[in-house]
């Protein structure tokens, strides 16, 4: 897997619309072919949950306490499960999603939360009556914007430049771009259909059934 810079694929993608001879003047289009790279790298991100980019994020509660910020690295919304540890890590509570009307009306009572929403930040019902540990697992952002020259690509670059090969061709209409579209067009049909390998994300569903914690390759074991 190679995660080249947005100048490197620029360059690349320019050479192949055929551009590079075209000197300062490719610096006209720079605009337009960044644009092919940006939203190519976008829709393979929402493609699919990335192994890569997938993993659990911590944050604490504390008591009385009810609304947390999610955190810093995960994408909202691409939660897939949230559960409560206690200081120990043990599992407490396995939270569902939906806080309906008549629970809001009784915001006030504590107890292990039970229900989760994604609101402005990660709330839950009841209000937490003590300190645990919010555990979320999901897929992070995107690494950067991917608009400036040493930005690099945060998904698959030779992916990312497939997808926006076909679409460059087919916007600037030159002869070949129907096989270029078509390839394009395939690989993201495979990546959404899950045919394309193996290892698409999927969360436990157990304490002991985790993904890796993301800054550790070793998986929990059972005490």
């Amino acid at each position: 897997m190679s995660n080249d810079t947005l100048a490197t694929l620029r360059s690349r993608l320019q050479a192949r619309l055929g551009f590079a001879a075209t000197g300062a003047a490719a610096g006209v289009n720079q605009t337009v072919i960044d644009s092919f790279l940006q939203e190519a790298q976008l829709d393979l991100y929402w493609a699919q949950d990335w192994v890569k980019l997938s993993g659990w994020f911590d944050v604490s509660i504390g008591v009385n306490q009810y609304q947390v910020s999610y955190p810093g690295d995960l994408n909202p919304e691409r939660i897939k499960r949230v559960a409560l540890y206690d200081s120990d890590d043990n599992l407490v509570s396995e939270p569902k999603q939906g806080i309906n009307a008549a629970m809001l009306a009784t915001l006030a009572t504590q107890g292990v939360p039970s229900r989760y929403e994604l609101y402005e930040q990660l709330t839950f019902w009841p209000r937490s009556d003590q300190a645990y540990t919010v555990r979320c697992w999901g897929v992070k952002n995107l690494a950067n914007t991917f608009s400036q020259n040493n930005h690099a690509s945060t998904i698959d670059s030779d992916m990312v430049f497939k997808v926006a090969l076909g679409r460059a061709k087919a916007h600037y209409r030159q002869p070949d771009a129907q096989i270029y579209v078509e390839g394009a067009q395939e690989l993201l049909a495979r990546i959404k259909g899950g045919s394309w390998g193996n290892r698409i994300f999927t969360p436990g569903r157990s304490p002991w059934d985790r993904l890796p914690d993301p800054h550790c390759d070793l998986k929990p074991q059972r005490v």
